[in-house]
């Protein structure tokens, strides 16, 4: 990686900072820490935290789009906030049981359930009852699992046979593509945005595979060399309100080069993406 694009992701938000740190420098763990310490305090993590009403930041668990309880603790998580400092907003699924409704919501349930170290067994049944033959999820009756609700389940799922199978239904599809013909699902799958919200994208997918470190099978070939091809840049957001925009539309995406690089980090081939 050269020195400018270092540079340029350090001259960041502490959120990015501490992950460039440990993903990209090899940085010891005192110094990544330290700056992972910083996000309760300063910058983006700071700035959600700030529109925290008691335990709450909409006064439904899940609901408004993208400013509820639920997709604040996601996106807080993204950053790398450490969990036990939301503990008592995380707390509120296990009195709420809105994650029956959606597959996708239980994702999410389990997903900041173990991150804030809480209990998460009745969830993680329910979960695993709904996994369909095929390996992954859908969050509406179906033979075939969707993509989107597969990884909003797969990234809550602790290590074992029931998340092997979730990434063995990605790997089928090499990731974007119909086991059938071949042809792409869907473009949209081609467009990572960040925050993710519940949208499944390939940089996505990739980081998981990174984050389990899995990146070795072949069939994330047409997928890594997708990566390699990308410019990326900050690409529109979903629709839907937000407590404030994280980059410059249109600009080269700091969230999007590091989980880009750290993946080509880890993978056969370590070409790096252009910013």
């Amino acid at each position: 990686m050269d020195e400018e694009t270092l540079s340029w992701l350090l001259d960041s938000d502490p959120a990015i900072r501490w992950q460039v740190l440990r993903d990209l420098c090899d940085a010891p763990a005192a110094e990544w820490e330290a700056e992972r310490a910083r996000i309760e305090h300063e910058g983006w993590g700071a700035r959600i935290l700030d529109h925290r009403d008691g335990v709450r930041w909409t006064p439904r668990l899940y609901g408004e789009k993208w400013i509820s309880t639920t997709y604040s603790l996601l996106e807080l998580r993204q950053y790398g906030l450490p969990g036990d400092v939301v503990r008592d907003s995380c707390a509120l699924f296990l009195s709420d049981d809105v994650w029956r409704t959606d597959m996708c919501i239980a994702g999410f349930a389990l997903t900041l359930l173990r991150w804030a170290s809480l209990p998460h067994d009745e969830v993680l049944e329910f979960v695993l009852a709904g996994q369909l033959a095929d390996g992954g999820w859908n969050c509406r009756p179906s033979r075939h699992s969707s993509f989107h609700t597969t990884i909003n389940v797969l990234e809550g799922m602790p290590a074992g046979d029931a998340a092997a199978r979730a990434r063995e239904f990605l790997l089928v599809h090499r990731l974007y593509r119909s086991h059938r013909t071949g042809e792409v699902v869907k473009r949209e799958f081609l467009r990572p945005v960040f925050p993710p919200r519940w949208r499944y994208d390939v940089l996505r997918a990739l980081d998981h595979f990174w984050s389990v470190g899995e990146l070795e099978d072949e069939r994330l070939g047409d997928a890594l060399t997708v990566l390699r091809s990308k410019q990326w840049k900050v690409t529109a957001p979903y629709p839907g309100k937000v407590w404030f925009e994280l980059e410059p539309r249109g600009e080269p995406s700091r969230w999007n080069t590091l989980r880009a690089l750290r993946v080509l980090r880890g993978s056969p081939g370590r070409d790096r993406p252009r910013a």
